[in-house]
């Protein structure tokens, strides 16, 4: 890999049979193409580029001796003209992680006119390779994260004979590869649940995002009813304290370049200071959800969603504000579905008015209540019953929290091909679990919820038999030590 100048591109251009560009629809010659300043490419690699206005639909034709392809950028993908430079090879470059096998590794890259690189397009561009004959085993696309050193996988991949299709957001290096051999297994985690929140939120978000939901960290409860306003807006959950905005916060939000900033809670647990600060730093403040309660907060998360109309959900969940860490496993559905949630007290028995009003919405026809007696009683349970009807309103309740969660898991995830595990003994734990619900429900898959040093019998109990081609472990070594690792290993296999 080296830098290499325009003489070099443009030889690498001439020199390769079968590569064309074609810009806004027009056919266009190599002597047409504008000067490049510079690109690391592989000496051995075609390199196509050209000037992509912002409002045009462009498509960069691809070939090398194994397949060819089209890199098509829609309209409006920046919002200012950029060069774009594409190649399509079957070797990864050394800058990135190795893989057992590739077929096609396409790069897409960018710079703005002032030869600045830029990290990601706004809209989606579309890759389709053609390979030179059909594919007779399972495949995976994947990219270089550069930000977390890794491999990730593309949640949708199409493949209809030798022809492969996927979207992506990134300029980076993309690589398809059959699925044999590769196994993703990794921990996500710092020494605090900030940290843990922003490393999950790059890995959920590598594209960025336009909000993020800032809570904070010493407060599951309402991180747990955040999620529901995370998910109608597809913003991540970061972690603050009351009154400082941590240094790591900052970073995620510049990096992922957030523009808006939900504040969820009180003046006690979210003080204005915080939001004076991040008003300061440039971020659109929405602080419409300062509640006096944990019932109250929920209430004006979920008039918001509605009032703008950002959820159609048709579930809501009824959880024991005494049993969050019951709750972990059902947060990736309240996210991906942006799903109500009603907190209420162990010795409430009755729903408010305002709290049956939530329920009533006329897209939500089923209850989950998360807890048991003690923790959601029986009046409020048969209240619900009353307005929903006895088979629209499911009681999930194991011995202990981890069995809670775990029917939780096997009712939503029946045959998982992964999992993320977090620690439920401890709010950094469950914090981490909490900010995990995203890249849980943007991979498909549960989230498990053990303790420190090993699979607890329920999880186990969940996972026995089963085969997983991923893992993630949340939170660093002190929340889940290497015992679990090696025990979520042993399910994980190549597929």
């Amino acid at each position: 890999m080296r830098w290499v100048n325009a003489q070099s591109i443009r030889w690498a251009l001439t020199g390769a049979a079968g590569v064309s560009l074609v810009i806004g629809g027009l056919s266009g010659g190599f002597q047409a193409l504008p000067t490049v300043f510079g690109q690391v490419i592989d000496d051995s690699v075609p390199v196509v580029t050209g000037q992509v206005p912002p409002v045009k639909t462009t498509t960069i034709h691809l070939a090398d001796s194994s397949a060819r392809g089209t890199v098509t950028i829609p309209a409006h993908a920046l919002s200012q003209p950029f060069k774009v430079y594409a190649s399509l090879t079957t070797f990864l470059p050394k800058t990135v992680g190795k893989l057992p096998r590739v077929l096609q590794v396409v790069t897409v890259t960018a710079a703005n006119k002032a030869h600045q690189p830029v990290n990601y397009f706004a809209r989606p561009i579309q890759i389709h390779l053609q390979l030179s004959q059909p594919l007779k085993t399972p495949i995976v696309a994947v990219f270089w994260n550069a930000l977390l050193g890794r491999w990730q996988p593309f949640p949708d991949i199409t493949v209809h004979g030798a022809t492969v299709s996927f979207d992506t957001k990134h300029f980076t290096v993309v690589a398809v590869a059959p699925a044999h051999g590769i196994a993703l297994l990794q921990r996500l985690g710092t020494a605090n649940d900030v940290g843990t929140a922003a490393l999950l939120s790059l890995a959920a978000y590598p594209d960025g995002a336009s909000s993020a939901v800032l809570v904070n960290a010493a407060d599951p409860g309402t991180a747990l009813v955040s999620l529901e306003l995370a998910g109608a807006n597809q913003s991540p959950l970061l972690y603050t304290g009351a009154t400082t905005l941590p240094t790591m916060d900052l970073t995620m939000l510049r990096a992922m370049h957030v523009h808006t900033v939900y504040l969820v809670g009180g003046p006690r647990v979210v003080s204005p200071a915080l939001a004076r600060e991040l008003t300061r730093q440039g971020y659109q403040v929405v602080r419409d959800f300062a509640g006096r309660s944990l019932a109250s907060t929920a209430l004006l998360v979920n008039q918001y969603v509605m009032a703008n109309r950002l959820s159609s959900a048709n579930t809501v969940y009824v959880v024991g504000n005494s049993a969050i860490n019951a709750a972990v496993a059902a947060g990736v559905s309240i996210y991906g579905n942006a799903a109500p949630v009603v907190p209420v007290s162990p010795n409430q028995t009755r729903l408010s008015a305002l709290e049956v009003a939530t329920l009533m919405q006329e897209h939500i026809h089923h209850v989950v209540v998360l807890g048991n007696i003690h923790q959601v009683s029986a009046g409020v349970y048969h209240q619900l019953v009353g307005v929903f009807g006895d088979t629209e309103v499911q009681r999930v309740a194991g011995s202990t929290a981890f069995q809670t969660n775990a029917e939780v898991d096997a009712s939503q995830y029946p045959a998982p091909v992964g999992v993320v595990a977090a620690n439920g003994t401890n709010t950094t734990g469950l914090m981490d679990g909490l900010a995990a619900a995203p890249l849980a429900w943007m991979n498909g898959v549960p989230i498990v919820v053990t303790n420190r040093s090993a699979l607890t019998r329920p999880v186990a109990t969940y996972l026995h038999d089963r085969v997983l081609h991923a893992g993630w472990l949340v939170g660093g070594v002190p929340s889940l030590n290497f015992s679990v690792f090696k025990a979520i290993a042993y399910y994980v296999v190549a597929p």
